[in-house]
């Protein structure tokens, strides 16, 4: 799965596969529809065009949940 995260990552912003780093996959309690449930995720990041964009990425589906963006200037 973490070729998967690079991937979807790399055709997002467009930057080749050395510019993503990602941290292992971990587990996480996640609150849907007033139900927990446990899931795992993947934390990825890239720099791109002077930001660096922070993923929070469901490992199941493959579906970006979060994304940050901070200005590297």
């Amino acid at each position: 799965m973490p070729e998967k995260v690079k991937e979807l990552i790399t055709k997002r912003l467009k930057v080749e596969p050395e510019e993503v780093e990602f941290a292992p996959i971990y587990l996480a309690k996640k609150d849907s529809f007033g139900t927990l449930a446990a899931e795992y995720f993947y934390d990825a990041r890239a720099k791109f065009n002077g930001f660096l964009y922070d993923f929070k990425i469901g490992a199941a589906n493959g579906e970006i949940l979060n994304l940050k963006i901070k200005s590297q200037i």
